[in-house]
């Protein structure tokens, strides 16, 4: 969607240039014609208007190759990611809350089917007990800020220290164009998928806690880094190419991203929070600090 419309963005641009010239070049010759000039300078005005003529006819069909070039398109490609990733990043800073003492805020409570929840724990890796009364589904991608912040911060860990009837589940996603967000994202479903959930979860663990600095200039692991924390599991290289060129971790990839949709949890970390005996839930949209997920708990109880 954003590549046709900055193709038509920048093709309006252009028009709007050469037409805003032709009138500022005929608005002359109407001052020329009418203001009382001299001869000289209406010649003039007329040789301005065919120097114009003439740049249009040597130039149009170089304005033309470049704006249909794969380079400019890809240019302007990144610069609209970049617009948008700064404004997401403004909104978010502004939205999410920093303390406890922002959290008085009344969740708001919704619900889910008995099928529905079924559904998300079927294609799930589940840290802790999967008969727990509670579930937070974490919707995150491995380089925003705000997630590293989460998991940084122990957020998750703290509330389930303290509950012993939550368990966790982790889907990677990806709303931000992150460089290497999906490349991290599939090697660490190819974990879950080589070993089940204890790798799913320390190769997680291992591509986040690496994350070096400060909130919001975290240094990321590389994608080689990767390839090497999942050696360490026993996962060659070669194998780890091979299931993330497979469909099956793709596919789920792609699954996790369009429930997160369903739920409205179009941004990350986005965090579900469920009674898995009421099928009541409360989706807090942020990195929130633990006091949240603990008042969200309450709430459900």
């Amino acid at each position: 969607m954003f590549n046709s419309w900055k193709n038509d963005y920048n093709h309006v641009k252009l028009h709007v240039a050469i037409v805003l010239s032709a009138v500022a070049a005929s608005a002359s010759l109407v001052n020329l014609f009418f203001g009382g000039v001299s001869e000289s300078a209406i010649f003039s005005a007329l040789s301005k208007m065919e120097a114009l003529k003439a740049w249009w006819a040597e130039n149009r069909g170089k304005v033309q190759q470049l704006y249909s070039s794969e380079a400019f398109k890809t240019q302007q490609s990144q610069a609209i990611d970049q617009a948008l990733q700064k404004m997401w990043w403004q909104w978010t800073t502004e939205q999410q809350p920093t303390t406890a003492e922002n959290n008085t805020q009344e969740w708001a409570i919704k619900s889910l089917s008995k099928e529905q929840i079924t559904s998300m724990k079927s294609n799930a890796y589940i840290d802790g007990n999967k008969n727990s009364k509670f579930l937070i589904v974490e919707y995150t991608d491995p380089e925003c800020p705000f997630c590293v912040r989460q998991f940084k911060d122990n957020t998750i860990k703290t509330v389930m220290e303290s509950n012993k009837d939550v368990a966790h589940i982790v889907k990677v996603v990806q709303w931000v164009n992150h460089t290497n967000t999906e490349y991290k994202s599939l090697a660490i479903l190819c974990a879950g998928e080589s070993q089940g959930d204890k790798w799913y979860y320390t190769l997680f663990d291992e591509i986040l806690g690496w994350t070096q600095g400060s909130f919001p200039s975290f240094t990321l692991v590389t994608n080689n880094q990767v390839d090497e924390f999942a050696n360490k599991l026993g996962i060659k290289k070669s194998n780890l190419d091979s299931c993330m060129q497979w469909s099956k971790a793709k596919n789920l990839y792609a699954a996790y991203r369009q429930e997160a949709l369903s739920l409205w949890a179009s941004g990350t970390p986005g965090n579900i929070i469920i009674n898995t005996e009421t099928g009541k839930y409360i989706h807090l949209a942020g990195a929130y600090p633990a006091s949240a997920f603990q008042d969200a708990l309450s709430k459900l109880n």
